[in-house]
């Protein structure tokens, strides 16, 4: 068995529950509370602490604009080994890396040097080659989803923001609340048994790094950085990148965070862990996570898979 397919087993044995509900520690609430919550008319949403907290990036100005935007107003999840035993959050919502700005901030000392630079959302980056009649320039097909720009000591500088929460695959978050309704011990219900995992497969390689194939390119050329929002567990489950000393000789920062919780509170704060330097090409490398097998490992597992017997005898 492969390293992956060890990984990929372990992570299938574990249950991953609610981390956070409405901005809320789901294990620090109380049983009514939990069943108050996920029984939430989807029209009487409330609102995103994350979002009231860093009112920038609220969508509109008119009313409900803070409102969570996802149906079951779960931010993050977690693994739960035991009915009082659990992992670290990992966010679900990118909305969960707003909290206070604090990212926004980190970003803009590192990358602008200034803490206070402007941001704003859905810049149009790609133009269609394809021309229409009606139009005497290509219409836009892509958007880099924020900028922050600074004119400190008068000088226009900027950087692009690229946030990664992660999928989950397994079982729905709604297939959980039967047992949270009928649960009145102490701590906390389990997940639900078939098992819900982070697709980090999916977050990454097939989200995340096209994103960059397709964008970075064209900020190298102009000098311009991207910065990466991540979570401790999903940038841990990256490869190992080869990383820069200096931000000069990067095309992409990755800001990590991670979330600990607030004694007395029943919340958990998002912390900048620390910050890593990398080119295009080793952030590729560290999203692929994972080498070719073998040929001979290949075929193996093809023959197996199409019902051929080891006694057969052919040759490939």
């Amino acid at each position: 068995m492969t390293a992956d397919e060890i990984d990929e087993k372990s992570q299938k044995n574990k249950r991953f529950g609610i981390g956070e509900i409405y901005g809320q520690n789901f294990v620090g609430i109380s049983n009514d509370e939990r069943k108050e919550l996920i029984d939430l008319d989807a029209k009487l949403r409330l609102e995103c602490p994350f979002l009231v907290s860093f009112p920038d990036l609220a969508p509109n100005r008119k009313k409900d604009q803070f409102k969570c935007s996802k149906s079951s107003g779960v931010c993050s999840i977690r693994n739960f080994s035991g009915s009082q035993n659990f992992g670290p959050l990992t966010a679900t919502c990118p909305t969960r890396f707003y909290e206070n700005g604090t990212v926004f901030r980190e970003i803009g000392r590192h990358l602008l040097g200034d803490e206070d630079a402007r941001i704003a959302k859905e810049i149009p980056f790609l133009e269609s080659t394809v021309k229409k009649k009606s139009a005497t320039k290509g219409t836009s097909v892509g958007k880099i989803d924020m900028v922050m720009a600074s004119t400190k000591q008068g000088k226009f500088s900027w950087c692009a923001v690229e946030l990664q929460a992660v999928y989950f695959s397994g079982t729905k978050m709604e297939d959980d609340y039967p047992a949270i309704r009928k649960f009145s011990g102490n701590g906390v219900p389990m997940p639900h048994p078939k098992g819900r995992r982070p697709d980090y497969r999916s977050s990454g390689p097939k989200r995340l790094m096209p994103q960059l194939q397709t964008k970075v390119p064209t900020l190298r050329r102009w000098g311009i950085k991207l910065a990466i929002v991540v979570d401790r567990p999903f940038f841990e489950s990256l490869s190992k990148m080869k990383t820069e000393e200096d931000i000069s000789n990067c095309d992409i920062a990755w800001f990590v965070v991670s979330f600990d919780e607030v004694k007395g509170e029943n919340r958990f704060e998002l912390v900048v862990d620390s910050v890593a330097y990398t080119t295009l090409e080793e952030s590729v490398v560290g999203l692929t996570a994972g080498k070719p097998m073998s040929r001979d490992s290949f075929e193996d597992n093809l023959k197996k898979k199409m019902g051929f017997d080891d006694q057969d005898s052919f040759s490939f």
